[in-house]
Parts: structure tokens; sequence; C-alpha cells
């Protein structure tokens, strides 16, 4: 069966998850999303994950879980992180409520 845009990012996140954590190196890793975006059938996107966990999070979900965790203890900060990313964004995007001004330069007089 053909694979859609939608299985290979999913396929690349998977990859990139697997990175994170320690289970690809960056040749593997690079090789692999290469592959990915050049895959044509659902067969070989899933023989590029055959060696990882099948219940591995992405991290699009460790992203959202740890900015959830940030705002229920109050933290009004936000980080951003881009891994061999191709300057596009993706998915959801959570910025602060409000911003202190206890943090804002004072203006010069």
């Amino acid at each position: 069966m053909r694979a859609s845009d939608g299985e290979r990012r999913q396929v690349i996140a998977t990859l990139q998850a697997a990175c994170v954590e320690g289970r690809l190196n960056l040749d593997e890793y690079g090789q692999r999303v290469e592959d990915a975006l050049v895959a044509r059938t659902r067969a070989q996107l899933d023989a590029l994950l055959v060696d990882l966990p099948a219940e591995m999070s992405t991290s699009d979900e460790r992203a959202i879980a740890s900015a959830n965790r940030a705002v229920a203890r109050g933290d009004d900060r936000c980080s951003v992180v881009v891994y061999f990313g191709d300057g596009t964004e993706h998915g959801p995007w959570l910025e602060p409520l409000h911003e202190p001004s206890a943090r804002r330069a004072s203006p010069r007089r």
C-alpha cells in the first residue's frame, strides 16, 4: 500500500524520538529520515522502525507533556528546541499566558 505524507511525518517523529533517547546515532537517524522521505510504501516505512520499540512516544508528545507540567507549576517561561528541522513549524504551539513585567528591560531615560 502507498505511504501518505502523514505516515512519513509520523515515522520521522518516531525516528527523532529514538535519536533523542540514544537508540539511533546521528548517522543512522539522518539516513533513516532520508529513506522515510523517499519511501513509497508502508512496508518501506515499517522497515525503518523494525528494530525500535513499538511504544515509543514522539517528540511532540513529550514536548506537550513538558509544557503541561510547566503550566501546572506556574512556570511562565517557554523553551523551543528544534532537532534537524527544515525551519517549518508543525503541531501545537504553546506560548506563555503572560509576560512578567519584572523580566522586561526598563526603558532608558
